[in-house]
């Protein structure tokens, strides 16, 4: 063994169990020249020379002080939780382990969505078993499958590790060696050489890495009745020995197992009754609305930054998933997600602005999803509302402007599609846009003239405003003062639809005709007043979207909202 060698490797060995806690309160800050040079009899000359090349090599750190310290790279840079230099001043890596220090209070369950709602209690029973001493209490998490099981085990782990309590995680899907249960023993526990036919040396198993740390074990209903005994009896004395070997070895570690079956058919009862805590995980459809929005905008989140695209997302697609019945839960939720990701990106491909943003709609569903939207009685059905931008980078941001046409004619294809006759996709859509217009007058609570100038054109807002006076004079009324803000962006799509030579259709024109007499024939004088002012062409459609603006302005806006 080189010189440089034995210097690296006796640094490693003094420093492998150092914490922060040794570096901020016993000021135990690394090993010095000196040190090396008194341990392993070299000259400190040699040793100055050895320590440079090691930090040139990125293997060491060098802390500038009065004496100079050296840590290994690996593990200034646990202490500080983020990549470092050759050098770096003692006082200033201090301040960053105090920084990572403040970051690691943080409770790591937060990231999981529901930890203080419809999984409280799973957090707390989690929490219990990692705390306990000494090693923690055994766990066993039972859960329909994509319910989180593997999420909320490695949460446990990284609590376990936040603590300073486990430095080890190992994991093992006994599924995968169902049908070779002594390759999924070996796998577990390890062999000695000869110990099967193929064994031609030792191995080390899962339990041997998993000392000091975690050994979590998914499907393990799929563990062998031989497998789950020397289980039962690590569990019981902290022993077990290799496949084929009779020396007794023992194992300090906490086993937190995880299943999708019942566990009192599934398992042995001697194994079950020596596991303390069992957290049970809830499916899908049991979990809260909320909590399903945002595991499903979480998952759009990670997607838009795979594709470093701009997701515009509407808010149908969303409540469909929030309201669908996913037998694979938080697995096949994530799937379907990838798939509506896929198509959005290949419809985006396949166009001239392959750069743009994506828009996942409902015409991207799968058709058993169609299909079982209006199969379904959704009287009672909760609602996402809001149209949502997610940006390359993850974040979330509420789109500021509707265009209320896109909302109709995404619709009106559903329907077509699903072979609804006319008539039917009339009295759909006429819900349908009822529903849509008392939302966006709804949304904007406190309009702002400064803050809507930010997103619109003046002139359309100073127009909006004398249709406002307008309608109040003619219809002797009080409008919501949300209308303005509302029909200031409805009335910038209009332009931009007509200028782009979009069609503007309205299925339910001799409805409202009949339905609102006065209203409509104000929304046809107004038609005139945007015609004259913006020197454009608008078709007599328009008159009924203006005139449900009207009435939807002069109600309770806050009247309980039905959507199909």
């Amino acid at each position: 063994m080189t010189n440089k060698e034995r210097v690296l490797n006796y640094i490693r060995d003094k420093l492998k169990n150092i914490s922060d806690s040794d570096v901020l309160k016993s000021r135990n800050f690394g090993i010095t020249a000196e040190d090396l040079s008194e341990s392993l009899g070299i000259s400190r000359a040699n040793i100055s020379h050895i320590l440079n090349e090691l930090v040139r090599d990125k293997l060491l750190v060098k802390l500038v002080s009065r004496p100079v310290y050296y840590l290994t790279r690996e593990k200034a840079e646990e202490l500080i939780g983020e990549s470092i230099g050759e050098s770096i001043s003692l006082n200033d890596f201090i301040a960053l382990i105090k920084k990572a220090n403040r970051k690691s209070s943080t409770d790591i369950f937060e990231n999981l969505i529901g930890y203080n709602g419809s999984l409280k209690k799973q957090v707390e029973q989690a929490k219990a078993a990692i705390l306990y001493p000494p090693y923690g209490l055994h766990t066993l998490i039972i859960g329909p499958p994509g319910s989180g099981k593997s999420y909320l085990a490695e949460l446990m782990y990284e609590f376990g590790k936040q603590i300073g309590k486990y430095s080890n995680f190992e994991t093992l899907n006994c599924a995968d060696y169902y049908n070779n249960p002594q390759l999924l023993m070996s796998y577990l526990f390890g062999h000695v050489k000869g110990a099967f036919t193929g064994a031609d040396s030792d191995n080390i198993g899962l339990v041997e890495k998993a000392n000091n740390g975690i050994l979590f074990l998914d499907e393990v209903h799929r563990l062998p009745p031989e497998g789950q005994e020397m289980l039962f009896y690590l569990i019981d004395k902290g022993i077990y020995h290799r496949l084929g070997d009779a020396m007794i070895r023992k194992a300090k570690l906490m086993i937190i197992l995880a299943t999708t079956e019942n566990p009192e058919s599934s398992l042995l009862k001697t194994f079950l009754r020596r596991i303390p805590i069992v957290i049970k995980m809830p499916a899908w459809n049991d979990r809260p609305f909320e909590e399903k929005i945002e595991i499903i905008k979480e998952l759009l989140k990670k997607e838009a930054k795979q594709v470093a695209k701009k997701f515009i997302i509407s808010p149908e697609i969303i409540t469909i998933m929030a309201n669908c019945d996913f037998n694979g839960n938080v697995g096949e939720l994530k799937s379907t997600i990838q798939l509506l990701c896929a198509k959005a990106f290949l419809r985006n491909y396949n166009t001239t602005d392959s750069d743009g943003e994506l828009k996942i709609d409902i015409t991207l569903l799968p058709e058993n999803m169609k299909i079982k939207m209006y199969e379904e009685n959704t009287k009672n059905k909760k609602y996402y509302e809001d149209p949502l931008i997610i940006l390359p980078d993850g974040k979330e941001k509420s789109l500021e402007k509707y265009d209320l046409y896109d909302f109709i004619i995404e619709r009106y294809k559903i329907l077509e599609q699903q072979g609804f006759d006319k008539n039917d996709i009339n009295e759909r859509i006429e819900l349908y846009i009822d529903s849509l217009y008392k939302h966006i007058i709804n949304k904007f609570k406190s309009p702002n003239v400064k803050e809507i100038e930010k997103l619109v054109d003046k002139e359309i807002i100073d127009f909006s405003a004398e249709v406002k006076d307008f309608a109040e004079r003619k219809l002797n009324i009080k409008l919501n003062d949300n209308f303005l803000y509302a029909f200031t962006f409805h009335l910038e799509a209009l332009i931009k639809r007509i200028k782009n030579g979009q069609p503007i259709t309205n299925l339910r024109l001799n409805e409202i005709r009949n339905k609102y007499i006065n209203e409509f024939k104000i929304s046809e004088e107004i038609v005139k007043m945007i015609q004259d002012k913006f020197k454009i062409n608008v078709s007599t459609e328009e008159s009924g979207f203006i005139t449900l603006f009207l009435v939807s302005g002069m109600r309770d806006i806050n009247e309980k909202k039905v959507l199909l």
